[in-house]
């Protein structure tokens, strides 16, 4: 009997050892790791106050309509962030916040332009555009912005495929501007 409570008690004094052990190693990961994440937040410290004297970038607007494009995707699958553009603008998630809808005009029926038209004048524009480059195609009153970006829009899906690129119209500039995304 006296056998079997001794075994017993190693058992108990080798589980408590252990267990203190672990503890430890446990310890010391837990300060590996915050103090990994205080030299983290120190060069995000460092990285924003750089940010900050510098001159804000000016982004075009299909850059804007496609980084709120990513905001909406982040906030509908419930991300919690916050994202600071090159213009300096820092966008926080905030769940009250929606976003305006698009409104599309009516491509006119009775076009004043001929066939081929407005290919010819939109694809030296777009047809040497890389990755994350941005094309700024004039418009004018005989050349519409939505006949421009539907003809567009056509031409560069069956190109580049389906969400490989995004469109706005720029009325200050009077442009159709296109990034290409992928």
């Amino acid at each position: 009997m006296e056998q079997r409570d001794l075994f017993e008690v190693a058992d108990e004094d080798f589980d408590e050892m252990f267990n203190k052990q672990k503890q430890q190693e446990e310890q010391q990961h837990r300060n590996k790791l915050t103090e990994a994440l205080n030299k983290i937040m120190a060069e995000r410290q460092e990285r924003k106050f750089k940010m900050k004297s510098k001159q804000p970038v000016s982004m075009p607007l299909v850059s804007v309509r496609a980084m709120k494009n990513a905001l909406e995707t982040l906030r509908a699958i419930g991300c919690v962030y916050k994202v600071i553009g090159p213009d300096l603008i820092e966008f926080i998630h905030d769940p009250a916040h929606v976003f305006d809808k698009r409104k599309r005009s009516a491509v006119p029926a009775d076009a004043p332009y001929n066939y081929g038209d407005l290919k010819h004048h939109y694809l030296p524009y777009v047809e040497n555009l890389a990755v994350g480059q941005v094309a700024q195609i004039p418009y004018t009153d005989e050349l519409p912005y939505s006949s421009l970006q539907s003809s567009a829009s056509a031409y560069l899906s069956k190109a580049w495929g389906n969400g490989s690129y995004t469109t706005a119209t720029n009325k200050i500039t009077k442009c159709l501007e296109i990034l290409r995304i992928k």
